[in-house]
């Protein structure tokens, strides 16, 4: 990703021919919808001081058994990753809210890390200092309320 074609993580500006991070860009594989059942989320090879990072694309559905999707991810570097959801956009929009899915990141003994609170609009995003080495699952979940489907991208950077 360029930075003519995203933004920091704190909102800083950048010049536009900065390289910001390498993405791997992949698709959701069902069926994924329990912890046993996880897709493995893949990065880009680590290379000290480079931002690496998985972009996902899948969907929900709320009126059949896909209302939850699971991930398997293990971190290459122990420190801050940056995880965004939102819906089916070629780039996460960061001032996009909603209240249709949520998400969590649960440690390998599925311990709560961090996530997102349910049916509140917000921006679906959040950073998490994780262990390099440790599998780590991240969840999303669709509101009950949502009447079909929803694409969405879920965008996780270190």
């Amino acid at each position: 990703v360029w930075a003519n074609h995203g933004c920091t993580t704190d909102g800083s500006s950048i010049a536009d021919d900065t390289l910001i991070a390498t993405i791997y860009r992949q698709e959701e594989t069902e069926s994924n919808n329990s912890f046993g059942t996880s897709n493995p989320i893949s990065f880009p090879e680590y290379i000290s001081g480079v931002r690496v990072g998985a972009n996902i694309i899948g969907s929900l559905h709320s009126d059949s058994q896909d209302n939850d999707d699971f991930f398997i991810f293990t971190p290459p570097a122990t420190g801050s990753y940056y995880f965004f959801v939102c819906d089916d956009a070629t780039i996460c929009d960061r001032g996009s809210k909603t209240d249709v899915v949520y998400f969590s990141v649960k440690d390998q003994n599925l311990s709560d890390v961090k996530g997102t609170q349910a049916g509140i609009l917000q921006i679906q995003e959040m950073s998490v200092v994780l262990d390099a080495g440790l599998p780590y699952y991240v969840s999303l979940h669709v509101s009950d309320s949502m009447a079909s489907t929803y694409e969405y991208n879920m965008t996780i950077v270190n």
